[in-house]
Formats: structure tokens, C-alpha cells, sequence
């Protein structure tokens, strides 16, 4: 490898200039990771060198100046060709590139460090890119393990694997492109991808599922991070296709989650894919909890002013609980609408013959506990508490069949968890909220089940904290907007999730969940999730969404902040825990992903030959 400049007088300890080789000025980008050592250095060299990035880069020519004697000349056109090609051949033509500095990489014990420059670089100085091997160095990777250092794309060390490339170096003819590193030590400090529509954040999110199921190798297999994803439009359905299923070597299992009475496949299903409907056990909600479930999802995620409506409900659920009665069975055969319905002073043997007719319990003090707790309760509560459960009813149990007749009918339960997360044979399961797997399910039925998931999930990692038996799990949330909305700024009508969502952002780190959410718009999602994501990869953004993004993921270089609305498709700012590095960079991820990503693209050249082929 070859220097590409040297350094110009008037260094500081933070800045400096350089003025880079002719073979180089149409090469170099802004954003390129160099390394600087001292005057007549070879670029093997690491240690000593200051880590820096180039921030800005200006072409220079003597006779093009502001104001120069020419200046009248152009103005009229009167440069002949002749003249100007004159001109090329004996004026100053240069470029000059400004350089912001990172840090000085110093090597102690044959590991290499990064810390503060504390001296600036000589005049002359010798400006080179990075190698493959510094590039994995300054992410603290022993090089010494890898019989190839593009190794590091499919093989964790350490739980640091690569993860796409970085920007600039495809054209700096240095070979192969020097990977970037992202460390799986910090997982759990939650992930947000975000993105315009076109910039390529799900095809990035497949990636990153991709490197996740390659976490940890034991002689030649692998264990990955088990995954739940909440699939928006079908973007991951490729994984369970036969061409794409391979790119999960490390997850043993892999379940498909159909929503829609009658789901469809446009692909061909993997043997090893096993696809079913989500059946909820509601007896593993607290009386509480599912009495704010179903207020909250008439109400459309409002929880203010229904205190009496949700206490109601939950000691209804309670005393129920207490004879034994499930409430699957109970919500199946609309029990406790019924026994709203005709609940009165002097109507506890009606509600004896109600619960007798849908559960088989014969209980009198039962029917008199429920009909002296309704006769105390104001009409308007009775008749919003009927309400709700008429329309819970309605659309989750009749309409979309989610509720089974008992428990041990359920799908989605502490067993289906535990086989997930089992850290042997971990799984990852796809919740397809596609056209395909949910076609015209509401959104609110899609919201409801990413809060009883995460509800669910939430308390089982709780449990398994207490016993001391550690699991792993990430969370892939797309059009996190929906689940989690800034209601100020995007005013969803229902937003159950929420509140689950909020407390695992802020929680679940401690029992080993990752929450990974992409979203289009950042600004949409709630700030107490975001307030609590550590690591960021920007591709793509709004306007609008700069300086939201610049204050949630810490700050970013002004450089950066200028490219974050121009970034080229599959190109994105990595910054935050994941990055083993210090500052924020700049990745290339284009052309990385294994599977294919047919979900995502449309082919309008595919559409009119189906057309012609039809005439």
C-alpha cells in the first residue's frame, strides 16, 4: 500500500491540511478513515500513527480564482480552447484536503489502543489509507486468528464480526475493501435503524440479522442471537424461503407467524419453516393487565380517565381467576359481557346459570361476589366496560380467531419462548404483518399482538433473571412508529404497545433483551424509546429529521450532519455501542446481504414483459 499525500505546515492538535498525489485527487471522499505517520514512513506502519478522517476536500487552480486577471476574459467567452488547455499545462492545479483528528493509535502488550493526539504531525508527514489488518487493529481484533482477515465477515472473535465496509475505499485501489466491526457485547444496548424510503435500512436490517445468526462458532457450527421480528411489509420473509434460509446458519429454528385467516406464499417455504396462526393465552396476563389491555384497546391506547373502568373489569377477571375459571374459555364464550348484561340486584342466580352454561362451574357465592361488585358501580362505567369487551370480542376473538378455548392451545406462551431462546437450538420467529401473511388485518390487531409478545416476553426474561438461568433475545421492531408514536408529532389512534415497549427500552437490557427498531422517521417514535437506543445506523434521512437525529444519537460531526440527506442507497452512519471505534463512521453495506431481498424491490421492467407475454 501506497501513501496517497503528505501533510501541510500549519497542523494543529486537531486539524491539519494535506495535499494528496495527482494518482489520488479524484479518488479520495470525504469521510475516509487515513492514518498519519511521520515524514518518510511506510504505510505498514500502525503504531504511532494518528487515526484521522477527511472532512473536506478543495481543488485549487491558479487562473480560476475570484477576481483574477482572467475574470473579464470568461466573462466574455474568450478563452479559446487552445488557451485554456495552455493553461492546464503550466498553471497550479492541486487539491487540498483538510483532515479532522481522531486519536493516536499506540500499541501496549500487542494489543493496539486508541488516545488522545498530544502532538500535532510534522510538515511532510505521510498520509496513507487504511489496510484490511489496521482496520480490524483499531478494533481491538487479533489479525493473528484469521487465516484471511475478510474472515472476520463470517466469523465472530471475541463476538466482534464484520459488518459491511468502510466508506471509501472501493476506489483507492488497495485491494479489497477494509471492513468495519461491530461488537455484539454491547447487543442489548438497543439498535435503532433508520431511513428514508429507497436507502436501504431493511436491507440493512437483514444483514445485521444475518451477522447476529453468526454471533458465536463452536468448531464448525454456529449459534446465533434468537430473534423475534415484527415484519411490516415482508421485507425478512426471504429467510424462510429455500434461497434464502441457508444465510441463517446459526439459528436452529425458524417459525413464520400469520396473523390473516388465509395467508398466502409468493416464495417457496424452507422444509425446516414452520409456519402457524398466533393463539394468546390470556390466563398469563394479570387480571390487571388484561383488563388494561382490553379498556386500552377500545380506547385506542388512551389510558387517562378510565381508572374506574379498568378497575371494574380487573376485579371481575380476579374473581373469576379465583374459582378457577380460564379466562380463554371465559373470553371465547364472551362470558363477562354476558354477565354484564344481566347483572342486577336481585339477578345472581341468572349469572349462576350464565357461568354454569359457559364453563361448567355451579358456584351461587361466585355469581352473588360478581353482582355485588356491578350493583356498586356507576351505569356509565357498566356500559363503557360492555363496550370494550363487545368490541374485543368482535375483532380479536370472533373476527381474527386469536384466543383458544384453553391454554394449552396457545402458540405464542412461555413454552414458544423457551424453545426460541434456548441457547442450543436458538430460533428466530417472523410476526408477518405483510399483504402475504396478514392480508387486511387492522392495525390495531397487529398492535395488540406486539404488546401481548412483548408482554409476554418481558415477564418470562423477569422470571428467568430471578432463577439466575440467562437468555438472550433481540427484538426487531419495523415501522416502530406504529407500536411506539410520538403521539405530539404522529398521532396514531392506538398505541397499546407503548408503554411495553418504553419499559423494555429502559429495562430490558438488564434481563438480555434487545430492542432493534427501524423506522423512516425518527421524530415519529417515541422519545422515551429512543432516548434509551445506544447505537444508531443512519442511512438516509429528511430534512426534517437532522437535527432530531443529531441530538438522540449524541451528536455527529458537522460533515456528516450535511451528508445524512444525500447518503448513497446502502451507504449509513454508524455510531454508538456497537461501534467498537470511539467516533461515528461512515459504512458502505451495498451488496453485503447474503439472501436475497426480492420483498423490498419492484420491477417495473419485470411488469411490462408480463404484460407483453399476456397480449
Amino acid at each position: 500500500m501506497e501513501p496517497i499525500g503528505l501533510v501541510l505546515s500549519g497542523a494543529t492538535l486537531h486539524t491539519a491540511k494535506f495535499q494528496p498525489f495527482i494518482n489520488y485527487e479524484n479518488k479520495i471522499r470525504v469521510g475516509l478513515l487515513v492514518k498519519i505517520l511521520p515524514p518518510n514512513s511506510l504505510c505498514s506502519q500502525l503504531n504511532g500513527a494518528i487515526l484521522a478522517r477527511i472532512t473536506d476536500i478543495k481543488f485549487i487552480h491558479e487562473y480560476m480564482e475570484e477576481g483574477d486577471i482572467l475574470s473579464e476574459a470568461r466573462r466574455k467567452k474568450a478563452l479559446s480552447p487552445g488557451f485554456q488547455s495552455l493553461l492546464e499545462e503550466f498553471a497550479r492545479v492541486y487539491a487540498v484536503a483538510e483532515l479532522e483528528f481522531l486519536n493516536l493509535i499506540v500499541k501496549t502488550n500487542n494489543k493496539y489502543k486508541l488516545v488522545l493526539v498530544s502532538k500535532p504531525p510534522k510538515p511532510g508527514s505521510v498520509v496513507c489509507p487504511l489496510s484490511i489488518y489496521d482496520s480490524l487493529r483499531i478494533c481491538g481484533i487479533n489479525v493473528d486468528r484469521l487465516r484471511d482477515p475478510l474472515e472476520i465477515m463470517d466469523t465472530s472473535l471475541n463476538f466482534k464480526i464484520g459488518f459491511g465496509s468502510l466508506y471509501g475505499y472501493e476506489e483507492l485501489e488497495t485491494g479489497r475493501a477494509a471492513p468495519s466491526v461491530i461488537d455484539l457485547n454491547n447487543i442489548t444496548m438497543h439498535i435503532a435503524v433508520i431511513g428514508t424510503t429507497g436507502s436501504g435500512k431493511s436491507y440493512t436490517t437483514g444483514f445485521l440479522i444475518e451477522q447476529l445468526s453468526r454471533a458465536y462458532k463452536v468448531g464448525n457450527e454456529y449459534f446465533g442471537v434468537p430473534l423475534i421480528i415484527f415484519d411490516a411489509n415482508g421485507d425478512y420473509l426471504d429467510y424462510i424461503s429455500i434461497e434464502g434460509r441457508d444465510a441463517l446458519v446459526g439459528h436452529k429454528n425458524i417459525y413464520r407467524v400469520c396473523v390473516g385467516l388465509h395467508y398466502t406464499s409468493s416464495f417457496i417455504e424452507h422444509d425446516d419453516a414452520n409456519t402457524f396462526r398466533p393463539k394468546l393465552d390470556l390466563d398469563s396476563l394479570s387480571s390487571t393487565e388484561l383488563a388494561e389491555a382490553i379498556i386500552q384497546f377500545y380506547h385506542g391506547g388512551v389510558s387517562e380517565n378510565v381508572e374506574l373502568q379498568i378497575s371494574l373489569l380487573s376485579q371481575m377477571i380476579q374473581i373469576l381467576k379465583s374459582s378457577r375459571i380460564s379466562m380463554n374459555l371465559a373470553f371465547k364464550r364472551n362470558l363477562l359481557h354476558e354477565i354484564l348484561n344481566i347483572a342486577g340486584e336481585n339477578r345472581a342466580r341468572e349469572v349462576a346459570e350464565v357461568i354454569r352454561s359457559c364453563t361448567g362451574v355451579r358456584n351461587e357465592r361466585l355469581a352473588y361476589s360478581l353482582v355485588k361488585l356491578i350493583s356498586t358501580k356507576h351505569k356509565a362505567t357498566i356500559g363503557a366496560v360492555l363496550r370494550a369487551l363487545e368490541k374485543f370480542y368482535d375483532i380479536i376473538v370472533r373476527q381474527y380467531d386469536l384466543v383458544p378455548r384453553t391454554s394449552g392451545d396457545a402458540t405464542i406462551n412461555k413454552e414458544f419462548l423457551n424453545n426460541l431462546t434456548n441457547p442450543k437450538s436458538p430460533g428466530i420467529a417472523i410476526f408477518d404483518f405483510s399483504a402475504e401473511g396478514s392480508p387486511g388485518v387492522e392495525l390495531i390487531v397487529k398492535q395488540f399482538l406486539v404488546y401481548y409478545t412483548l408482554n409476554m416476553a418481558y415477564k418470562y426474561f423477569t422470571e428467568k433473571k430471578i432463577t439466575n438461568e440467562q437468555r438472550l433475545l433481540g427484538i426487531v421492531i419495523e415501522e416502530a412508529q406504529n407500536y411506539a408514536p410520538n403521539t405530539r408529532e404522529y398521532p396514531v389512534t392506538f398505541s397499546i404497545a407503548r408503554n411495553t415497549l418504553a419499559t423494555i427500552a429502559t429495562q430490558g437490557r438488564k434481563f438480555g433483551i434487545s430492542l432493534i427498531i427501524v423506522t423512516q422517521r425518527p421524530l415519529y417514535v417515541d422519545p422515551v424509546v429512543m432516548a434509551m437506543i445506544n447505537t444508531y445506523i443512519i442511512h438516509r434521512i429528511s430534512p426534517a429529521d437532522v437535527k432530531y437525529v443529531n441530538i438522540v444519537s449524541g451528536g455527529l460531526p458537522k460533515y456528516m450532519l450535511n451528508k445524512l440527506v444525500s447518503l448513497d442507497t446502502g451507504v449509513a452512519v454508524l455510531t454508538g455501542q456497537l461501534n467498537p471505534l470511539p467516533f461515528p463512521l461512515i459504512i458502505s453495506l451495498l451488496g453485503k446481504r447474503r439472501a436475497p431481498h426480492k420483498a423490498g424491490f419492484f420491477s417495473i421492467k419485470e411488469y411490462f414483459k408480463q404484460q407483453e407475454m399476456n397480449i
